[in-house]
């Protein structure tokens, strides 16, 4: 790009010693000290809970344990270069407390995430925000090299109090630290058109690789590198030669190398990454619940994204910019050009839409807009303009082209002060709910204590969310103490009545038949979103209609098993058997080896004097895990229920076999002993019973005192 004036030696000031590089970069140093301080303010919001999805810090955390695999269903959505980030900054923290004596070992160390969180996510925010720090230093240097240091600066400004900026700063994301990558690419691409050797081209495939190991999409951008090398050609005859040039080739092969040599869990789990690869591909072109499809996807992008977080003059003059560029029919320039070109069409394509989606490329805007400003400048400057016009014009045009930043940036810092409705409901629960309660939330952050409370989580997602319209009847909660809602899933469906009105009948039903106990809403002193805590008051139905287990016929049987799963146990807990027995019989109806709603099965038939029942689902429990003595011994409850004794001193005698401590056994035998005045084996049983369990001796006195009692009847 040959738009360098003399104002500034551009390439000089660079290779300055630092002293006088800081001297001619001091504006510079001090915008970039601020971006960081406006990127650092808050950045405790929220702890010690954690409002944000954290998927780096998530799977980072699960890579410390060498014994399992890390992956899941969920591993894949991005590729590991985050995570390693995160991991390897986990790993000075263990290390610094192991030094210091605060950590022992690894399983105190993850301790540590479960019972406070904060120091992992802080650290976990500061990636962000050095990653956003880097993106406002290349944007300077571009800025300089493509222009002069006038508009570096004007682009580092604007990047650095760009409100989505700020706002990623705080999050664990992975669309920082693409931003950073992308803008480094752009770096290497010009270096690519002006400079000959292969250097440029090693340096470009590492950033690409490094770029699509943040984030798979990036790896589009392999067009990009071919489009640079491409536009370096003068003639047909030179274009066929850069076409064989070895040198994109060993760049592109750098580019995959690296990617493969960062993410190696891909060869080795390749099914599951390219499962979750699909649903991915699927999830990208259908979108997801609340998306305004009457929009397109780039209408979308650059007629709200573009002004709600650039403000409307700096996108006309990006826009301006973009036209500027175009028509100066100079190959340098269309490099500014290729990175958002190439992004937005990705991007366009799909159906999902997300602001931050898009944020990668604001860096490449702003430049695109920093550049025409410079020149209009420089066209004053040329058109006899004077400096002491000129500098406070430009000046105050820079401050009310950025005045709608400033005020969003300013706007979302206020909300970083302000309590999370997440925070006061949970508050709120801490105070007036007793220990043990089961609670159902839906998809809204709300975290509550797993040793405190059960909770039952409302069936969700984002796409496709009319399938879950069965698991959003109350008929399924009437037992549960409470029940949390939000807006975040009801503003959503509301959007489109038609296609969620299953959805909205049941926060209806909410409204109209329970009683709201607790409300939550953002306001002048909170934010996020609105939470409401309903609980049951009316007649409770003492067994669920069959027609709600019909309707989950069609339902991910994944989905079906946890959460019939979870509230069968619950109800089991609260004595509800009816219910519960329904509840489990559909888990083992759909998986039969479940083991755990067997076992549950079992002890609620037992309960209900159901012996048969109940020994033909301990025996199917037996099957898979023969070494269970809980329910060796249960087994033998339920053959002296009936009427087996013979069987059931067996069993207790195995029970025993297996764990020489366990008192149900011993006392069962003892009933048996009793009963049958065996006194020489009620003797020895005793014995032993007793050095197991000195304190239980009185319970084992009261039992034999009952079974003799019950032999005197008989």
């Amino acid at each position: 790009m040959s738009h360098r004036t003399k104002e500034v030696p551009a390439e000089k000031s660079l290779r300055s010693n630092p002293a006088v590089k800081a001297r001619e970069h001091k504006y510079f140093l001090a915008l970039l000290i601020a971006a960081i301080a406006i990127r650092i303010w808050r950045i405790t919001w929220g702890l010690p809970e954690l409002y944000e999805e954290a998927i780096p810090l998530h799977f980072s955390l699960k890579l410390w344990d060498i014994q399992q695999s890390p992956i899941d269903n969920q591993f894949f959505v991005y590729p590991a270069l985050s995570y390693y980030i995160q991991f390897a900054l986990q790993c000075v923290y263990f290390i610094v407390g192991y030094v210091g004596g605060s950590i022992h070992d690894i399983q105190g160390f993850l301790k540590l995430f479960e019972s406070n969180p904060a120091a992992f996510v802080i650290i976990g925010r500061l990636v962000s925000v050095a990653f956003d720090a880097g993106s406002i230093i290349l944007v300077y240097v571009i800025g300089l090299r493509l222009f002069n240091r006038w508009a570096g600066l004007v682009a580092a400004f604007f990047l650095s109090i760009n409100v989505l900026h700020v706002s990623e700063s705080h999050l664990i994301n992975v669309d920082t630290v693409l931003t950073f990558f992308l803008v480094l690419l752009l770096y290497f691409l010009r270096k690519v058109y002006t400079d000959s050797g292969w250097r440029p081209y090693i340096l470009t495939g590492i950033t690409l690789g490094l770029a699509t190991s943040t984030k798979y999409n990036a790896g589009v951008l392999a067009v990009a590198f071919l489009a640079v090398h491409l536009l370096k050609s003068s003639s047909s005859k030179q274009l066929m030669r850069q076409l064989i040039d070895k040198r994109l080739y060993i760049g592109l092969a750098s580019s995959a190398v690296l990617f493969l040599a960062l993410n190696p869990l891909i060869l080795t789990h390749f099914d599951a990454f390219y499962s979750k690869l699909e649903q991915t591909q699927t999830h990208m072109e259908y979108g997801h619940l609340g998306i305004d499809t009457s929009v397109s996807t780039p209408v979308f992008y650059l007629s709200e994204v573009l002004p709600l977080n650039l403000g409307w003059p700096l996108t006309v003059v990006i826009f301006a910019g973009v036209l500027y560029l175009l028509f100066s029919r100079k190959k340098e320039n269309y490099i500014l050009l290729l990175i958002p070109l190439i992004m937005m069409i990705v991007l366009g394509a799909w159906q999902m839409r997300a602001d931050r989606y898009i944020m990668p490329i604001f860096p490449n805007l702003i430049l695109i807009g920093s550049v025409l400003l410079a020149k209009l400048r420089e066209f004053g400057t040329k058109r006899g303009v004077g400096l002491a016009v000129l500098r406070p014009a430009a000046f105050m045009g820079i401050l009310l082209i950025a005045a709608p930043s400033f005020v969003k940036t300013y706007e979302l810092e206020k909300t970083y002060s302000k309590d999370d409705t997440r925070a006061l409901a949970k508050a709120w629960i801490a105070a007036h709910v007793r220990p043990g309660a089961a609670i159902a939330t839906g998809p809204f952050g709300l975290e509550l204590s797993k040793t405190q409370y059960i909770t039952l989580p409302i069936q969700f997602t984002a796409v496709a969310s009319e399938a879950l319209a069965p698991f959003y009847t109350t008929r399924w909660y009437e037992d549960i103490d409470l029940v949390v809602a939000s807006d975040f899933d009801y503003g959503r469906y509301i959007r489109e009545p038609q296609r969620y009105s299953e959805m909205i009948g049941f926060y209806d039903t909410l409204r109209t038949t329970w009683e709201l106990v607790f409300q939550a809403s953002p306001g002048e002193k909170s934010t996020g979103p609105t939470l409401w805590i309903y609980r049951y008051k009316g007649p409770v139905h003492s067994e669920f209609d069959p027609i709600l287990f019909e309707r989950l016929q069609n339902v991910d049987p994944e989905r079906v098993l946890n959460f019939l799963g979870k509230l069968g146990l619950i109800l089991s807990s609260k004595n509800i058997l009816v219910k519960s027995e329904q509840a489990l019989k559909k888990v083992v109806e759909i998986d039969p080896a479940n083991s755990l709603a067997l076992q549950e099965l079992t002890k609620i038939e037992f309960k209900q004097e159901k012996f048969d029942e109940a020994l033909q689902y301990v025996n199917e429990v037996l099957k898979l895990n023969p070494a269970l003595s809980s329910m060796t011994t249960l087994k033998g409850d339920i053959l002296l229920g009936l009427g087996r004794v013979d069987e059931a001193e067996m069993s207790y005698a195995t029970s025993i076999k297996l764990n020489s401590r366990d008192e149900s056994a011993y006392l069962g035998l003892i009933t048996i002993y009793a009963y049958q005045d065996e006194t020489e084996k009620l003797v020895s049983t005793l014995e032993n019973f007793k050095k197991l369990s000195p304190a239980s001796v009185e319970k084992a006195k009261l039992i034999i005192e009952a079974a003799r009692r019950a032999r005197g009847a008989s």
